[in-house]
Parts: C-alpha cells; sequence; structure tokens
C-alpha cells in the first residue's frame, strides 16, 4: 500500500492536498480500501472540504455499518459546518460500534 503509506507521511507533514491526492492515487487502484477513504476524508477534513468528506463518508457507513470512524468523522465535519443535530445522530450512531 504505497499510496496510503505516503498519504500518511505527508499527514504527518500537514501536507494535506497532498496527502488526499496520494489516497486518492491508491483508491484509483482499489475503491473499496477503508484506510484509502478514511485516509483522503481526513486529509479532507483538515484542508476545509467538509461536504464531499461527508458525502463520502456517508456511503461508507452504508457499505460497512461495523465502523466507528465514518460516524466520528462524520460527525466532526458536521459540528465545523455548524449542523449540531446531524452531528449529534452520527455521533449516536457511532456509540455502539465504538463505547
Amino acid at each position: 500500500m504505497p499510496h496510503f503509506n505516503r498519504g500518511l507521511a505527508l499527514m504527518e507533514l500537514r501536507r494535506y492536498h497532498e496527502a488526499e491526492q496520494e489516497f486518492s492515487l491508491g483508491m484509483a487502484m482499489d475503491a473499496t480500501s477503508v484506510p484509502l477513504i478514511m485516509g483522503k476524508a481526513i486529509a479532507g477534513y483538515f484542508q476545509g472540504s467538509l461536504e464531499p468528506v461527508i458525502i463520502s463518508l456517508n456511503a461508507l457507513s452504508k457499505s460497512r455499518t461495523d465502523l466507528a470512524s465514518p460516524f466520528f468523522v462524520r460527525g466532526h465535519s458536521y459540528l465545523k459546518l455548524g449542523r449540531l443535530d446531524e452531528a449529534i445522530e452520527s455521533f449516536r450512531q457511532a456509540l455502539p460500534l465504538q463505547p
């Protein structure tokens, strides 16, 4: 997973745009990779691209109902947008998965 590893390294350097590009390159080879999808979403979150993050995590949370992380990151994205009711609902959905 070279794109994932490069993306993580770029995130450590706070080079979020480049990290998002690396995760996207990896997703071109495996569009269902949860680590790549989450990496791209988190990079987008730090760049302030919140609506695309929410859309991506909505899709992931529908296909992987066993994961709490998409709900947590989506909840934080809603918070940044001031959409408190949606944030609370996302956090509520995450809670049973990761108490």
